[in-house]
């Protein structure tokens, strides 16, 4: 992912935990789960990365997600309720987010 994405995504995550303002409007669709999130919305985008499924779970939605493979992905699929063993520390500023967004929830 290119680091303005990841960037972006950070501002939504960090505005979901902090309660914060985020980028508006949002431009991907895992911005656009993000923002729902945030404000208790429904998404109705089609999920199609392992990011954007991970997302849409946490939405609400019932959708099959992938197995975590990546270590952010592990934090997504604890806050989508799967007990998976979390990375020992976090190793950039969106894992950093996720950690704490995991400890709020």
């Amino acid at each position: 992912m290119n680091s303005d994405i990841i960037e972006r995504l950070c501002a939504y995550v960090e505005g979901i935990v902090h309660d914060s303002p985020v980028p508006d409007p949002p431009i991907t669709r895992a911005e656009a789960f993000l923002s729902a999130i945030k404000t208790g919305a429904n998404c109705d985008a089609v999920a199609l990365t392992r990011l954007e499924k991970y997302l849409a779970r946490i939405n609400g939605r019932d959708i099959v997600i992938p197995l975590p493979i990546e270590r952010a992905e592990k934090y997504l699929a604890v806050l989508c309720g799967i007990d998976v063993e979390l990375p020992e520390y976090p190793m950039s500023r969106l894992e950093e987010l996720l950690a704490e967004w995991v400890r709020k929830s």
